[in-house]
């Protein structure tokens, strides 16, 4: 019975490491990706983190570099855009002022559903 389970959990698992596969590929945001092939987003989000979680690798990051000029007008735009991202636990919080532009959250959401 408990082969059973390990077959079914590796089953599962491949199913969705081949869509999160696909998905990378296909530069779709998630939600286009999982209504094209009608997987629910919420499902696919859990097996993309699970999946992810699993890996043994380190983080990568990434230099970024900016000059004086553009580091000050990005914090300009930044701070009158009314929305403020904290990171944290390997979730994040998107917080909205009264006064916030609905383009900056647009691009801001398509952004995070690429992540």
């Amino acid at each position: 019975m408990e082969q059973e389970a390990i077959k079914n959990r590796r089953t599962k698992q491949s199913f969705w490491q081949h869509h999160i596969d696909d998905w990378r590929q296909s530069g779709k945001s998630q939600r286009r990706y999982c209504l094209a092939h009608g997987l629910a987003l919420a499902t696919f989000g859990y097996w993309r983190r699970k999946i992810r979680e699993g890996r043994t690798e380190k983080p990568h990051f990434y230099p970024l570099v900016l000059s004086g000029q553009s580091f000050r007008s990005k914090t300009t735009h930044m701070s009158h855009s009314g929305l403020r991202v904290v990171l944290g636990n390997n979730r994040f919080t998107i917080e909205i002022d009264d006064h916030f532009s609905p383009a900056v959250l647009r691009d801001l959401v398509t952004t995070l559903e690429q992540l």
